[in-house]
């Protein structure tokens, strides 16, 4: 995986401040459990590859990232913690899966080269970790209670991932599923976003969170609310990292075009 994020060049100028300030030892990354444990052991590890030391073993320096930055942090830590998760399942992460992940490092975090390679780092740290996958969802959920885009995004990424290589392992279904009650989401959400990437049935309708026999007015509601949420401007200033702006740009853009082709369908006005 690392090999594969290193090849790729100049993705982008997505402002990750919080990476920055972390990679120039100006602030450190002050947070318990495995989530600090990853970031920090990976950020060492980075910073030793560039440098040639780590100037900040013993971690005095007085500046933190300000909540914002923690969080968008630690999102990336989530994701890339949870994807070496994964990868144990079958032992190794398929060429289909690293192609996804890099697809969504390229099209929707838009990550520079320092970005990859602290992302590879996190991901070949956690793998050879003691923690499991529901150590980090327990204070991934904590951290982002109630912000439900931001939780619902991550579920989406994993599926994603999971499935890219057209076959759903059980076990890998077992740690998504049981990541659910913590996070808050519903298996009815879930079950939702299965169906768009692993079943890939009735795209359109499982776009809007909806079933083929469902009414008009249902169709409808779901639509608004969900052009609501996943409005861009509307994501950040409920919370969602900044970094992930092209995700919800994404996710609005589908929702507008499964509307027009379900609407279209039903003839509804």
């Amino acid at each position: 995986m690392q090999a594969s994020i290193a090849k790729t060049k100049n993705l982008g100028k997505i402002n990750m401040a919080w990476l920055s300030k972390l990679l120039e030892n100006t602030v450190n990354l002050v947070s318990s459990g495995p989530l600090g444990y990853i970031g920090n052991g990976a950020l060492k590890a980075c910073t030793r590859k560039t440098s040639g030391k780590f100037e900040n073993d013993s971690m005095t320096n007085s500046g933190s990232l300000q909540k914002t930055e923690e969080q968008q942090a630690f999102f990336f830590i989530t994701t890339f913690s949870l994807l070496a998760e994964l990868s144990k399942v079958d032992g190794a992460i398929s060429d289909s899966e690293v192609q996804v992940v890099d697809q969504i490092m390229v099209d929707e975090l838009r990550m520079d080269e320092r970005a990859h390679n602290y992302a590879g780092q996190i991901f070949n740290f956690a793998r050879k970790s003691n923690n499991d996958f529901m150590d980090y969802i327990n204070q991934f959920g904590s951290m982002f209670a109630g912000q439900s885009e931001v939780l619902l995004c991550l579920i989406d990424l994993l599926l994603r991932v999971a499935a890219a290589d057209g076959f759903y392992h059980p076990e890998e279904e077992l740690l998504i599923k049981h990541s659910l009650g913590p996070l808050g989401i519903t298996e009815k959400q879930y079950n939702f976003l299965k169906l768009r990437y692993v079943e890939k049935e009735n795209l359109e309708y499982s776009i809007l969170f909806a079933y083929p026999n469902d009414s008009d007015e249902v169709i409808i509601e779901n639509s608004t609310k969900l052009k609501r949420r996943y409005h861009p401007d509307e994501v950040i200033k409920n919370g969602f990292p900044p970094e992930f702006e092209k995700f919800s740009q994404n996710r609005y853009q589908d929702i507008i075009d499964a509307y027009a082709k379900v609407k279209k369908a039903r003839g509804l006005p």
